[in-house]
């Protein structure tokens, strides 16, 4: 009678811990883009004072030291899982930020994460393995299209 109800654990463990685990990441992969949609906010604030973007990071992250002072008064979001890297930015934990200019020289920017749950989102490729010619040609605007992959890339 304990071997059935152990065996009936082992089952219904079995059973549930594929769904908990995709659930998991689901809910990370939330809290990335609902974080990336405040940077983008804090992003278009930062223009809407300078009248322009801010410049690019040498490690390929968000710049922090242009929006933590006003514009996201509690710190830039970073990853749920401190240790994951986006490709593009060296840091653990912290997201792509490229700002660049597109050939007509009008100033754009795009940021980034690579997710977990990989049936969703909009770029087959990172943030980071777009070349700075894709970018200025407005490659990436244009292959931004929902469920393609699994990173997400917000751009202006």
């Amino acid at each position: 009678s304990i071997m059935m109800i152990f065996w009936w654990m082992w089952v219904l463990s079995a059973a549930l811990f594929p769904s908990m685990t995709s659930y998991l990441e689901r809910s990370r992969d939330a809290g990335r883009t609902a974080s990336l949609n405040t940077i983008a906010t804090a992003i278009w604030a930062y223009y809407s004072d300078k009248e322009k973007y801010p410049e690019s990071d040498p490690s390929g992250c968000i710049p922090k030291q242009s929006l933590n002072t006003g514009y996201l008064p509690r710190g830039i979001p970073t990853d749920p899982k401190k240790e994951t890297i986006h490709e593009g930015c060296t840091n653990p934990g912290e997201y792509v930020y490229r700002g660049f200019r597109m050939k007509d020289l009008s100033p754009a920017w795009a940021i980034g994460a690579t997710l977990e749950w990989k049936r969703w989102w909009n770029s087959a490729k990172s943030l980071g393995e777009y070349t700075q010619e894709e970018l200025e040609s407005g490659v990436l605007r244009d292959s931004l299209l929902r469920w393609s992959g699994r990173y997400y890339i917000l751009t202006d």
